[in-house]
């Protein structure tokens, strides 16, 4: 078969006549001698390869009269059962393309020479024309329904390997293109950097992905004094977030700390002494632009440390905005 026949869609199956069924019965049969012989080649190799050359060499003789007698076979022969294979006659062999290689097969074979060059020599030459053999007598039994059964068995399973890949670039482009789920936001205070906020404090609320820039507010039931806030901002992987600003209130209502996070240079050294992220990537980083950070697990966080100890602190106020990683944001 040529490629082309390979693709054409044809779902007919050929119709099968006696010299049909002869054919495909030959190719059964021989299909299953060579294999055969193959393993008796084998077999050979092992004999060799732990110094045992004298079985080899017996066995060399058998593997002679079983391709024979493949050849035999395949053209309607009765089997030929001798001790002594190197006597059988090769004239009777009908098919000039079977007759030479059996005759070249025959005048390289050494069944005496005990040496294991020898021995070697003759496994490369088994090997050798049982592949002219098998390549022969395959396009010889070449037929029709054959053909039909291997073009459907490589076309379906061309057609699964395409649906699994155009499945997979399906559920790859809707994890990448769907919005982030409702979520919520948590923040942890600590009032020492030596004491990371261990959830004592932790406060949650609502959150919005997929909004523009919101506003979330935090209120703690006591003023509290900090030096470090621990920020969840979202509990999902693959999500792209920019932080604006925080903002900490008295209880009273006035501004106690403020922070942009609007970048103002290229230079990040004062954000990577104030922040330490975990699950967090840095995202686009850009003059006039809010901070922007990629999420790669499910629990990111972000700890955050002012310059000093921000005091009576009884609400936060935290704006940002969320996407999907595959998104952009808008400037």
């Amino acid at each position: 078969m040529i490629w082309k026949d390979y693709i054409t869609l044809n779902f007919s199956k050929p119709s099968e006549d006696e010299e049909m069924k002869e054919i495909r019965s030959k190719r059964v049969q021989s299909k299953k001698r060579l294999s055969d012989c193959y393993s008796r080649l084998e077999t050979i190799e092992i004999c060799t390869s732990n110094s045992k050359i004298q079985d080899a060499l017996l066995i060399s003789k058998y593997l002679y009269l079983d391709i024979l007698n493949l050849v035999g076979a395949f053209e309607g022969k009765e089997e030929v059962k001798t001790s002594d294979p190197e006597s059988v006659s090769i004239d009777s062999i009908q098919n000039p393309d079977l007759k030479n290689i059996i005759s070249d097969l025959k005048s390289k074979l050494n069944f005496t020479n005990e040496e294991e060059d020898s021995v070697l020599q003759n496994e490369g030459v088994f090997s050798e024309n049982l592949y002219k053999l098998e390549k022969l007598i395959f396009k010889k039994t070449e037929n029709p329904i054959d053909n039909y059964y291997k073009r459907i068995k490589f076309q379906s399973i061309g057609f699964s390997i395409l649906f699994l890949v155009l499945m997979g670039l399906g559920i790859k482009t809707y994890l990448e293109k769907r919005p982030l789920k409702e979520d919520t936001l948590s923040l942890d205070v600590s009032e020492s950097k030596e004491k990371l906020p261990s959830g004592d404090s932790m406060i949650t609320v609502p959150s919005h992905p997929e909004k523009n820039w919101e506003t979330i507010k935090i209120e703690f039931p006591e003023e509290k004094t900090v030096e470090v806030f621990k920020i969840f901002p979202v509990h999902q992987n693959k999500a792209r977030i920019q932080l604006k600003s925080l903002k900490a209130f008295k209880a009273d209502g006035s501004l106690a700390y403020e922070k942009s996070f609007i970048l103002q240079n290229l230079d990040l050294t004062e954000f990577t002494k104030t922040f330490q992220t975990d699950q967090i990537y840095p995202g686009k980083i850009a003059i006039g632009r809010a901070i922007e950070m990629e999420t790669i697990g499910p629990n990111p966080v972000i700890h955050f440390f002012p310059e000093n100890k921000v005091q009576s602190v009884k609400s936060v106020e935290l704006e940002l905005r969320m996407t999907k990683r595959a998104n952009k944001f808008p400037d």
